[in-house]
């Protein structure tokens, strides 16, 4: 029943309001809207993903591509490119790094200058080809992370892409750097893809519309 409330009022109403246009729609979340946030445990997403592949029969590019959308719509809402112009997303390995790299390109058509910083690389196909589209619409690859003081004068929003609900400790070396910017950085607008609970828990984050 779960699987199906989310699927049913998160993944197909999504659809509905991208093939109407609604994707690009900057205006804020009403209380309404907040209120019908929906939290998952760690577990509970695991379960969820499981359903979506078995039961629903999604595949992984799929819901790669929903959630970098949704991502992105919501940060056009929150953060409309006519004040902020500029975003930085920040990609880990895997699942959530992917969806990170689905949103920085649908960033760049809803109008931001878009950079990515994907430090730890997955080498598989699905992650190479989404790193080759975003260098095809003209996101800049960034292979060393800039300084704070230049992340505070080139970026407006951070998007922490790093990891997802199957992260465990401890942290990669090569994804410190990134984790410290966001621990202790200088951004005002830190848009989280899954919400860090004391690093060892990870909870997923639905908006439901």
């Amino acid at each position: 029943m779960l699987c199906y409330r989310i699927i049913s009022s998160a993944v197909l109403l999504r659809v509905a309001s991208v093939c109407s246009g609604a994707m690009a729609s900057t205006a804020p979340l009403s209380n309404s809207e907040k209120k019908s946030m929906k939290y998952l445990s760690q577990s509970e997403a695991a379960s969820l993903d499981q359903d979506l592949f078995n039961e629903y029969k999604f595949s992984v590019d799929q819901l790669m591509e929903l959630a970098g959308l949704s991502v992105a719509t919501a940060v056009s809402r929150a953060y409309a490119p006519s004040s902020y112009k500029s975003v930085l997303v920040v990609c880990g390995p895997g699942n959530n790094g992917g969806d990170g790299l689905v949103a920085a390109r649908h960033l760049v058509l809803f109008g931001y200058n878009v950079a990515v910083y994907y430090p730890k690389r997955t080498p598989k196909p699905l992650y190479e080809n989404l790193l080759e589209q975003c260098k095809r619409f003209g996101i800049e690859i960034l292979d060393i992370l800039p300084d704070q003081t230049k992340i505070k004068t080139e970026y407006q929003v951070l998007i922490d892409a790093l990891f997802g609900f199957s992260f465990k400790p401890p942290v990669r070396d090569e994804l410190k750097p990134a984790l410290d910017i966001l621990i202790n950085g200088v951004f005002l607008y830190v848009v989280l893809i899954y919400l860090v609970v004391g690093m060892l828990k990870k909870v997923q984050v639905i908006i439901l519309h």
